[in-house]
């Protein structure tokens, strides 16, 4: 008698303890699981009885129209500035092709864009000199400074950018009628208000004043962003003998691109021979010196 009233203690026990755990470990989870579903319901449920007295009279259609005709003004608006702040010569070009060699691309791509620049500067009457820096490929890296270094495609894209841009800006001093450059220096892009990469130049020319006067006529009527940050111009020659002087100026321009997004964008580490420009930093004109073929 007493065995069974102890085996039945045992089962009892047993049973409790196997209860107990699967309470534990399997229906407890699960009620703890409803329980925050029945939350999210009455939070949801809450939710939508406000949406629902909010928009009671409300056609949907009526609603998408009114959010399009609010949203079509600002696209319009992006695309205008796309526009306007633009450096397509520059960028809208052709990446390297697949299969190439990577070196040899960036030496022709290279050698061709260096050569029509002094095409351009030779046949433009009278010719123009042009600085030094465009015979170093505006301080891209020479195929004797990538014996035994690794190039990657996005080196060759970038590298081919910078000499664009300098062959840009040289190609809008030609175009403005300078006698000479003396130097051109590309300061490293930054990118400001949070869509606009500025790229800034130091230049140092020689112009009449005619075409000075004329160059900056042109910028205030231009279609893209281009400004004159600063300006410095000098006279040596107290008399011209009746001719339109030559004079000797410094400028930095700045131009623009709009990019989509450039979320904590970093600056682009500075290019060698350039001025080491802080992030944010305002364009100063202690850069340059006439005829001096140098930084200051």
């Amino acid at each position: 008698m007493n065995k069974q009233y102890i085996l039945t203690i045992v089962v009892f026990i047993a049973l409790a303890g196997v209860t107990a755990a699967v309470y534990q470990f399997y229906f407890r989870e699960r009620l703890d699981a409803y329980a925050e579903n029945e939350k999210k319901y009455e939070a949801l449920s809450k939710r939508l009885d406000t949406i629902s007295k909010a928009f009671s009279n409300t056609k949907p259609d009526a609603v998408v129209t009114m959010w399009s005709n609010a949203v079509i003004p600002w696209r319009d608006a992006v695309a205008q500035r796309s526009e306007y702040f633009n450096l397509k010569e520059v960028y809208e070009a052709d990446p390297p092709p697949e299969g190439v060699m990577l070196k040899f691309y960036y030496e022709t791509e290279s050698n061709r864009l260096i050569g029509q620049l002094y095409q351009a500067a030779a046949m433009r009457n009278p010719p123009c000199n042009l600085p030094i820096v465009a015979s170093t490929y505006f301080d891209a890296p020479s195929m004797s400074q990538l014996a035994g270094v690794s190039v990657t495609k996005e080196n060759v894209t970038s590298w081919l950018q910078q000499i664009r841009l300098g062959c840009y800006v040289t190609k809008q001093l030609l175009d403005s009628g300078v006698s000479r450059i003396y130097d051109l220096n590309l300061w490293p892009k930054r990118v400001e208000n949070g869509s606009l990469e500025m790229h800034t130049a130091g230049v140092s020319v020689s112009i009449t004043a005619q075409n000075l006067f004329t160059f900056m006529d042109k910028l205030q009527t231009s279609t893209r962003y281009i400004c004159v940050n600063a300006i410095k111009i000098s006279n040596r020659y107290l008399y011209s003998g009746g001719r339109d002087p030559q004079l000797e100026v410094q400028m930095l321009i700045t131009q623009a691109r709009h990019v989509e997004s450039a979320p904590g964008a970093a600056p682009a580490p500075p290019v060698a021979g350039t001025p080491a420009a802080a992030p944010g930093a305002t364009p100063n004109l202690q850069m340059l010196k006439p005829g001096g073929g140098g930084n200051t």
